[in-house]
């Protein structure tokens, strides 16, 4: 008897132990979601082909990624490519980070860094300031 009222208790403690972990882990999620949220604001996304002429398969795998973002805290855009390496294609996609510029006000940085078009020459110009980007050789 005492053994079967022993187990009860148990599975009452693990009940609320649960549940209290539970609660405790939706409110550590609800109190910080708010700066992680909006610790960075993307701005704009392109692919744009590489030129790599040389290559018969080229059309097919040969993209760069670029993608614009704002983060919040410092004020800085920043630029993150994502490159698909034509020359050892079983290798996993390189990301490399390069700030272009600093705005404080997210209305300024859309207008100005809010779109990317890609030229010729693995090059693009993102927003309307101008500033051309290159990548690869």
């Amino acid at each position: 008897m005492t053994e079967s009222r022993f187990l009860v208790y148990l599975r009452k403690i693990v009940l609320i132990t649960t549940f209290g972990a539970f609660c405790y882990t939706i409110f550590v999620i609800s109190a910080c979601w708010p700066s992680l949220h909006e610790s960075h604001q993307l701005l704009t996304v392109q692919w744009c082909r590489n030129d790599d002429s040389d290559v018969y398969y080229a059309d097919s795998i040969s993209r760069h990624g670029i993608y614009v973002y704002l983060e919040r805290a410092s004020g800085k855009v920043m630029v993150r490519e994502m490159n698909t390496p034509l020359n050892r294609p079983f290798q996993p996609y390189r990301y490399i980070y390069t700030q272009i510029a600093h705005a404080d006000n997210i209305r300024l940085a859309l207008t100005k860094w809010g779109s990317i078009v890609c030229l010729q020459g693995n090059q693009a110009i993102i927003g309307s300031s101008g500033y051309v980007f290159s990548w690869g050789a």
